[in-house]
Formats: structure tokens, C-alpha cells, sequence
């Protein structure tokens, strides 16, 4: 029997398809098939086919996105979680907590940029601390100063004038030099206490003194070359010769974690009108428009508030980094005046 040939017709809705039967070489006959397409025999055989199908998908979507959301959600409220201790922590005053921010999705930026809040904030209200302690501080040692000592030496000076009208032979006499020994030693006492209740850094020395005595020790210590300029004597208060020296100090500590510098040249000028402190070193710079780490520059403008100054930062990326703080006579002035009167 020859191979047998398919025919087939197609229309816009109906297929037949013939198949001949040949035997000995003649057709004997034929096999015909055919169906038609219609839009009713679509709705009837394929939709529900189709609907049961993708009724079967769906399910297992659902089942799978249930699964997949139940463990993501899991996962990310353990991470809100972690990142709500933060705060509460930091509520009760623990700024030594910190959020895990290695992530490397939103929530680690939102919890590395929550950490670098905290450091702020930290640092602000340390610098609030130091700087109502000092007040505290010299707010003692000017009344052991102003009314104390005073008091003290007046009491020696009627003693004496008591001496001299006594006579050596009194039995009065004796006590009276008792008297003013104890005087005497309670002077040095209120002397060597009001010393003591000035800055550790600035006793004695004077704010020139103190950032020479600093420099000289940093620059051992970090290898990094330090040139100190100072122009015009200085009068300035104890108020602000204490905020420059921890500005220093601030600027200083930024510089050996992050400037990568060889050489800074710091110089403190005093004209008619104002002060001015510049710290300039030739390290990589920064880039001022993005949100640095750390609390040093806030840290800064916090100090410097109560003296009304300008902070002016000029820096460019490997370029260094200089740093002008500028205080006006005027605005010391009137910290000062605000300090008596409160």
C-alpha cells in the first residue's frame, strides 16, 4: 500500500481533514474528519478549561506568596524591632547603644543614619555638660574670689590694726597672732581652690601657652608636622579661651581620624575689632554638601553659639581643609554681660 497523503481544508471557522485509503495502488475509499469552531462551543469546552486552570495557578500563588509574606514579614518586624531599641535606649539616656546598620537596604541606611544621630546628640549634650560645669566652676571660683577672699583679707587687715593697738605685753596679743595665722592659711587655701576650679588645660597658662603645650604633645603622637602663628597679645575672657582650646582640641582629633594630613598650620590673630582662630592642614578634605559622621562640626557651631561667631569652613576633596572662627569683641561682650546677669 502507498504512503497515504493527508488533505486538508481550512475555512475561517471549520477544519476537515481527508485521509485516502489506497490499496494495490487505488483509492478504495477515504476517511474524512472535520469540526467547527464556534463562539458558543469556545464559552462551553475552553473557558471552564481555562478558568480551572488559572483558578489552579492562582491558589498556588497564594499559597506561595502567604508563605513568602509570612517569613519576609517576620523578618522585617525582628528589624523594626531592633531598630525601635534604639530609640528607647537612647530615651533612657544609653547613647552607647547602636542599631545594626550592615545592611545594605533602607532600613541599614535608616539605621546607620540613626546611629550617626545618636553620636550627635551624644556629643551635644556632653558639650552642654562640660560647658554648665564650667560655668559652675568659675561661677564658685568668682565668688570665693570676689566676696570669700575678700572677706578674709579684711578680717586679717582689722586684726592687725587690732596688733597695733595692743600691747606687746597683752595677754590678747598672743591670741590675736593665732588669729591671723589662721588667716593667712585660709587665704593660701582659697587661692590654691579657685586655681583649681579654673580648666585643667588653661590653669595658669593663658590660651597661647595651652595650645603650644597641646600641639606639641599631638604632634608626637601622631607624627603630623604642626606650625603655630600667633599675632597681637590676647584679652580675651576665660570663657572663651576655654571654647577655642576645645575647639582645638575638636579639630585636632578630626584631622588625625580623617584628614590623612602631613602639615597643619593653626594661628591665632587679635585685631581692634575681633579674634580669629584658623586651623588649616593639607590633607583629602571632604565634601561639605554631604551629611558627614560624627558631631565635630556641630559640635563647633554649639560652642561658639553663646559668642555670637562665624564659622567658615573651606574645603575641597584632596585639596585640605582650612577652618576660620571669628569672634567679634562685641560678641564676647555680650556673653560676658549675659553671664553676670544671669
Amino acid at each position: 500500500m502507498r504512503e497515504a497523503k493527508v488533505i486538508s481544508k481550512k475555512s475561517f471557522n471549520s477544519v476537515i481533514v481527508a485521509q485516502p485509503i489506497i490499496e494495490n495502488g487505488q483509492v478504495i475509499g477515504a476517511i474524512l474528519a472535520g469540526f467547527t469552531i464556534t463562539f458558543q462551543s469556545i464559552v462551553v469546552d475552553v473557558v471552564p478549561n481555562l478558568l480551572k486552570v488559572l483558578l489552579l495557578f492562582t491558589i498556588i500563588i497564594a499559597i506561595v506568596g502567604s508563605i513568602f509574606g509570612y517569613f519576609s514579614s517576620r523578618s522585617l518586624v525582628r528589624r523594626f524591632n531592633k531598630i525601635q531599641a534604639g530609640p528607647e535606649a537612647w530615651q533612657k539616656g544609653d547613647f552607647n547603644f547602636r542599631i545594626d546598620g550592615s545592611a545594605k537596604d533602607e532600613l541599614g541606611k535608616l539605621s546607620r543614619n540613626l546611629n550617626n544621630m545618636a553620636e550627635e546628640i551624644q556629643g551635644l549634650m556632653q558639650n552642654r555638660q562640660e560647658l554648665a560645669t564650667l560655668e559652675e566652676r568659675q561661677r564658685l571660683a568668682r565668688e570665693l574670689h570676689d566676696s570669700v577672699k575678700q572677706q578674709v583679707f579684711a578680717s586679717g587687715m582689722q586684726i592687725a590694726t587690732v596688733k597695733l593697738k595692743t600691747t606687746p605685753d597683752s595677754a590678747t596679743l598672743k591670741h590675736l597672732d593665732a588669729a591671723e595665722a589662721l588667716i593667712h592659711q585660709a587665704q593660701e587655701e582659697l587661692t590654691s581652690l579657685i586655681h583649681k576650679l579654673m580648666p585643667v588645660a588653661l590653669e595658669g597658662k593663658g590660651l597661647v601657652q595651652a595650645i603650644k603645650e597641646y600641639i606639641e604633645t599631638w604632634q608626637e603622637n601622631e607624627e603630623i608636622s604642626v606650625g603655630f602663628q600667633t599675632k597681637n597679645a590676647l584679652k580675651i575672657s576665660s570663657e572663651v579661651e576655654y571654647a577655642l582650646f576645645r575647639i582645638v582640641q575638636e579639630a585636632f582629633a578630626n584631622i588625625a581620624k580623617h584628614a590623612k594630613a602631613t602639615k597643619v598650620l593653626i594661628k591665632l590673630i587679635s585685631d581692634e575689632d575681633k579674634l580669629s582662630l584658623v586651623i588649616e592642614d593639607n590633607g583629602i578634605g571632604f565634601n561639605k554638601s554631604k551629611k558627614t559622621k560624627g558631631f565635630g562640626l556641630l559640635s563647633m557651631q554649639d560652642r561658639l553659639e553663646p559668642f555670637a561667631a562665624k564659622l567658615i569652613i573651606d574645603t575641597r576633596a584632596n585639596l585640605g581643609t582650612k577652618l576660620t572662627i571669628e569672634i567679634s569683641n562685641k560678641g564676647a561682650e555680650n556673653a560676658e554681660n549675659h553671664r553676670i546677669n544671669s
